[in-house]
């Protein structure tokens, strides 16, 4: 594929508009064949990048690209993928890309619509995708599905949508508003008291607990252990900012056997993502996190598993139960 990266770089160099009109009469259709006929997703996401490499790296040219990629492949769930692929090149949303995201956002929006599940988990990873670079483009949409992202009863949706929320969250959370209103990080707000701000700090605290409680009502019915990793992965970081992310985590605990309980407590963070089933359809996953933050949270993670017992009285403690309060011991800083 790097022969088609540096020859596609030439040719756009020397003439863009050739450039893409080659690349439409000789490669274009070689690339949806390809598509059809790959066995694995790894190698899908090799051919779909080759349909950025005869264009000028421009708004325009990505927007001329997937619209003709579009009128010529012509089968929605290779299309999903397709889109999916490609918004792995965003890496930032400003006045220049938010008209390109928007055009992501429709597609996802139709692919939602789909009673296909693989074109409902690329159209959930589209909207997750975007919610990393600006949550706000997608939040009156997904806040409009909360009942049916809820429940998603295929392992893969239900890791998508655990993603988009959680993105959302810690969009929410990285804001101004959240951080002065909620966090209280700037005195001055404090100070000058308004109802308004009171208002909006706890729209913005609830707008939290109602992206957590997707993500809870997603892993509490018909979760296997990659939709739990997923949880853990992507929710640790926003655990301290909600009681029922906190409180799933500890669940989920409990509940695991062994093996997932050794990754949890001994994980490596590590950026990359990885393939956890290959085939043509499953995409990439993180697969760590970062345990420091996890330490910092010893303490709720001690108060979650208290509440927990006490409301549903267990009849015996095992392993599990201890594994945590050990935890919770190690790495809460009791001050005196």
């Amino acid at each position: 594929m790097d022969i088609f990266r540096q020859m596609g770089d030439r040719i756009v160099m020397k003439d863009p508009q050739r450039a893409q009109k080659v690349f439409q009469e000789y490669f274009l259709d070689t690339v949806g064949q390809l598509l059809q006929k790959a066995t694995i997703f790894e190698k899908k996401e090799q051919i779909i990048k080759i349909l950025y490499y005869f264009i000028p790296w421009t708004v325009d040219a990505k927007h001329q690209m997937i619209a003709l990629f579009k009128s010529t492949v012509k089968n929605q769930n290779l299309f999903m993928q397709a889109l999916a692929v490609l918004l792995t090149f965003e890496d930032k949303c400003d006045v220049e890309t938010e008209g390109l995201l928007e055009n992501f956002l429709f597609y996802a929006k139709t692919g939602m619509q789909s009673a296909h599940p693989i074109v409902k988990t690329m159209a959930l990873n589209i909207l997750a995708n975007i919610a990393k670079l600006n949550y706000n483009i997608v939040y009156d949409f997904v806040a409009s599905k909360l009942d049916t992202l809820a429940t998603e009863d295929w392992w893969e949706n239900k890791a998508q949508v655990i993603i988009l929320c959680s993105r959302i969250i810690k969009g929410i959370i990285a804001s101004d508003n959240y951080q002065n209103l909620v966090k209280k990080v700037n005195p001055q707000y404090t100070k000058n008291y308004s109802l308004e701000n009171e208002m909006l700090g706890n729209k913005l605290k609830n707008d939290v607990d109602m992206f957590s409680e997707v993500i809870m009502r997603v892993t509490q019915s018909k979760s296997n252990h990659h939709v739990f990793r997923t949880f853990i992965v992507h929710c640790v970081e926003i655990a301290p900012e909600s009681k029922l992310i906190m409180e799933q985590i500890v669940h989920i605990l409990i509940r695991s056997d062994d093996e997932f309980r050794n990754w949890f407590y001994h994980n490596t963070d590590d950026t990359k993502e990885e393939f956890v089933i290959y085939n043509d359809k499953s995409l990439r996953y993180k697969t760590s996190f970062d345990s420091e933050v996890l330490k910092k949270s010893a303490r709720d993670m001690l108060l979650a598993l208290t509440e927990i017992v006490q409301r549903e009285n267990p009849e015996n403690f095992d392993y599990s139960y201890l594994e945590i309060i050990e935890f919770g011991l190690l790495y809460t800083d009791f001050k005196v």
